[in-house]
């Protein structure tokens, strides 16, 4: 295994590739509060040694771009997904759909999958995300508005990404109807969940 680090504005960024020859990316790993992203590819991949290769530099390039509020289309093949279920696939691709400023909840992914009533299953497969910001789970939210879980550094961090991309926030920290790709129910829940 190898990685390397990307500096982007919120944080030092891991990208974890296997395969010298023909690299696909297996982690992206987002910086958390106390604890060096270095630190955090040794824990996960011991073995790991830093290596620069062209297509993991073209993945840093889109991320830099994204990091300046660029819109970038990641391209999936570049991923390596063979190890996850074809849900968790299906999931992922999905997601990976949302565009920057705008949001999802949990039901409406799985509804565009074909797996109504699935929605904690949809947060089970995003909780295994291994590449955040890539496959953009931070985009993904509870029928309520609330921001529900995020693997890669927690709700702060998911908050701060969802800010950043422009998706507004009512008084009580939900995300405001305006920035889901729906509306608010009368009875304080989002449509398609």
């Amino acid at each position: 295994m190898y990685y390397e680090l990307v500096d982007l504005s919120f944080g030092q960024v891991g990208l974890v590739w296997g395969n010298e020859a023909s690299p696909g990316l297996v982690r992206v790993v987002l910086p958390e509060e106390g604890i060096s992203t270095l630190s955090l590819i040794r824990q996960a991949f011991p073995g790991a040694a830093s290596l620069s290769h062209a297509t993991i530099e073209a993945v840093g390039r889109n991320l830099k771009k994204y990091d300046r509020g660029l819109e970038v289309n990641f391209l999936l093949p570049e991923l390596e997904t063979t190890c996850a279920g074809y849900f968790s696939r299906q999931v992922w691709q999905a997601t990976a759909r949302i565009p920057r400023g705008k949001v999802k909840t949990y039901g409406q992914v799985a509804k565009e999958i074909a797996a109504c009533g699935a929605a904690r299953a949809v947060g089970a497969a995003l909780g295994k995300n291994p590449f955040p910001l890539i496959i953009p789970c931070h985009r993904v939210i509870r029928a309520d508005g609330e921001l529900g879980g995020f693997s890669g550094g927690g709700i702060a961090v998911k908050k701060r990404l969802l800010e950043r991309e422009g998706v507004l926030f009512d008084r009580r920290g939900r995300v405001a109807a305006v920035s889901v790709h729906s509306v608010f129910f009368p009875g304080g829940r989002l449509s398609g969940t």
